[in-house]
């Protein structure tokens, strides 16, 4: 199903974004969503790569909005962040570039 701008719903859907309220670092929800999954969490929740905080989301195409801090409920995933960030910082998704980047090369 396209909609108005010629993209696919589901690359709007899954590759909608949102600021981290914590640490303001980029959250995707696809990424954020899989990390979750990898630490066994089957809610509809998303993780922040950077701090490892978990907030309740709503997904509009092409917008993520994060409602609750729900952290406390899931300690496994700060746990699990201090001792293995270097693996999963490698398996977060590259930041896409803008306008200037792609013309520039930065």
């Amino acid at each position: 199903m396209d909609i108005g701008n010629r993209n696919a719903l589901s690359d709007r859907l899954f590759t909608a974004k949102a600021v981290c309220p914590n640490c303001g670092d980029r959250i995707i929800y696809q990424a954020g969503a899989e990390l979750a999954r990898k630490h066994g969490i089957y809610d509809n929740v998303v993780v922040c790569y950077k701090c490892r905080h978990v907030y309740t989301c709503t997904l509009i195409p092409g917008r993520l909005v994060l409602q609750d801090d729900v952290t406390e409920r899931y300690p496994g995933v700060q746990a699990a962040g201090t001792e293995g960030a270097e693996t999963d910082t490698e398996e977060r998704p590259a930041k896409k570039g803008g306008f200037f980047s792609r013309i520039f090369g930065r």
